[in-house]
């Protein structure tokens, strides 16, 4: 017994509301990241590598202080 295309177009919506809805949910977690795909599964080293460069001291890294004491 056939069944009419009608009583199918809820489902095909549905479906495609949800492909829409993941794939729009994907690019903005893309374009929220710069462009980089999202990390999944990060623990306490990759989210200390990815913080530590931030919090280290920036004593030496001016050159016009190393240049202007004796050069």
């Amino acid at each position: 017994m056939p069944v009419p295309f009608e009583a199918l177009l809820p489902y095909a919506i549905m479906i495609g509301m949800f492909g829409i809805s993941g794939t729009g949910l994907a690019v903005i977690k893309t374009w929220q990241n710069e462009g980089k795909r999202p990390r999944y599964s990060v623990d306490q080293w990759d989210r200390q590598s990815t913080i530590r460069p931030e919090q280290l001291p920036i004593r030496c890294w001016n050159t016009d202080e190393l240049l202007s004491d004796g050069a």
